[in-house]
């Protein structure tokens, strides 16, 4: 019996067994269940039972009736068999042993068919094979164009496309192209500053404290006179796309900041290739919740810590004893995001280039650690937090009091009670801490985030 044959039997078999034993455990449950129904059914099985046995029997037994034969009958008609036609041989011309034809093509004449460009809809086909990397192989007899001779795509062509045609680079982003690749942190030589443009508020605040560091850079190395204002999507084309990736980003935010989903994709991976970000806003804790939303969804699961006096990045090119907070004298201190052991992304309260576009250095000692811990921040980023080939500095003092910083017009004279600015820009009262019991002001021991004070804007 065939191999197939056993196996259908088989189911067969199996699938009837299972069919029975259900329906024997069936009627066992009615059977305890509900004897009478048990007992009814049981009747009219038996019933039908013999009534089809009576059938069959009936059908067996009876004389069979005549059977009615049908013959189907056709005709047909004779017709002339065609004469076969008699196939005349090719006119091939005489080959010789070698297979080599004698007679020869006519001079100027080809046996390449004409090649014409496929078109799949309304797009032209590359037919050119394309080699293992770089870019697309061009038809030597189309002098360069991958499609043949007409309007088709060169090499360049497919090379730039999607690219943004817009120079870029200057603090409007209108002109001023940048130059192809750079290696540490320099473009020709020189330090570059790299602000981004993002679609939220006035990410180009206070770019003439910007030129302001640079010059004060430009005492200790070379540094380019302009900040390059770049989106994120034109960071990517002019470098990421190239494997170059520039050495910090430098981004100014305020209440309204928020990045898209092209801006989010682009920094984290600009951060996953090495990337750094240098975050500056002012002491608003409003805005500081903004940062920390917009960061979570470039980095997830990596949280704004606190940055400690003893950290590197406060010692690196000037060491200050006290970190350079700008105008966050309340809070007074940094934050930062590391990953691997090494600081990714840098964010001050301080207000920076308010104050460097405010004030110039040496007029005041706090002031010039204010712009040593941007100095810092910018070694840091470009040397990946390594301090070799660094010859550090004795940093200034950066310490300073609220009516000093009032006398240099950089906040408004501090009234009695504190008004921060909430979100909707109406003021909010803070009532003082009330004394606690014996007459001592009470304290908190743990003030994660002070009252802010209001700014000039």
């Amino acid at each position: 019996m065939h191999p197939a044959t056993v196996v259908t039997m088989t189911k067969y078999v199996l699938f009837s067994t299972v069919m029975l034993c259900a329906l024997a455990w069936m009627l066992l449950s009615l059977y305890r269940g509900n004897r009478l129904l048990f007992r009814v059914l049981l009747f009219v099985a038996l019933g039908h039972i013999v009534g089809l046995g009576g059938l069959w029997a009936a059908g067996k037994l009876l004389p069979a009736r005549a059977r009615e034969i049908r013959v189907a009958v056709t005709t047909s008609f004779l017709r002339e068999t065609p004469k076969p036609v008699e196939e005349k041989p090719l006119a091939l011309p005489a080959g010789r042993d070698d297979g080599k034809p004698l007679a020869k093509m006519p001079k100027g004449s080809t046996t390449k068919r004409p090649q014409t460009a496929r078109a799949f809809g309304n797009t032209r086909a590359i037919a050119t094979p394309v080699a293992a990397g770089g870019d697309v192989i061009a038809e030597p007899e189309a002098m360069g164009d991958i499609l043949g001779p007409g309007d088709s795509l060169d090499v360049n062509d497919i090379r730039n496309l999607g690219v943004s045609q817009e120079k870029i680079g200057d603090p409007e982003g209108d002109t001023g192209e940048v130059p192809k690749g750079f290696g540490d942190g320099k473009i020709g030589g020189r330090v570059y500053f790299i602000r981004l443009k993002h679609g939220g508020g006035a990410w180009n605040a206070h770019a003439d404290g910007i030129k302001r560091l640079l010059q004060f850079l430009n005492q200790f190395f070379p540094c380019e006179t302009e900040n390059r204002a770049m989106t994120a999507g034109e960071i990517r084309e002019q470098y990421m796309n190239k494997g170059s990736y520039p050495s910090f980003i430098y981004l100014y935010c305020d209440d309204s900041l928020v990045f898209s989903g092209s801006d989010v994709l682009v920094l984290r991976a600009y951060i996953e290739q090495g990337g750094f970000l240098f975050l500056d806003s002012r002491p608003d804790s409003y805005i500081k919740a903004r940062v920390t939303r917009e960061l979570d969804r470039v980095l997830p699961g990596h949280r704004l810590t606190p940055l400690s006096n003893a950290h590197l990045i406060n010692r690196l090119l000037f060491r200050l004893a006290q970190p350079g907070v700008g105008e966050n004298i309340i809070g007074k201190k940094n934050y930062g995001i590391t990953r691997g052991g090494r600081l990714v992304v840098f964010y001050t309260m301080g207000n920076f280039g308010h104050i460097y576009a405010a004030t110039p250095p040496g007029e005041n000692e706090y002031i010039t650690a204010q712009y040593q811990m941007g100095a810092n921040v910018m070694v840091y980023a470009i040397n990946k937090g390594l301090v070799g080939g660094i010859t550090q500095r004795k940093g200034a003092n950066a310490t300073i009091s609220q009516q000093a910083l009032e006398h240099l017009g950089l906040l408004d004279a501090a009234p009695k009670e504190q008004t921060p600015v909430s979100p909707s820009g109406e003021s909010v009262k803070v009532k003082p801490t009330p004394p606690a019991e014996g007459g001592t002001p009470a304290t908190d021991d743990t003030p994660e985030e002070p009252d802010e004070i209001k700014l000039v804007e």
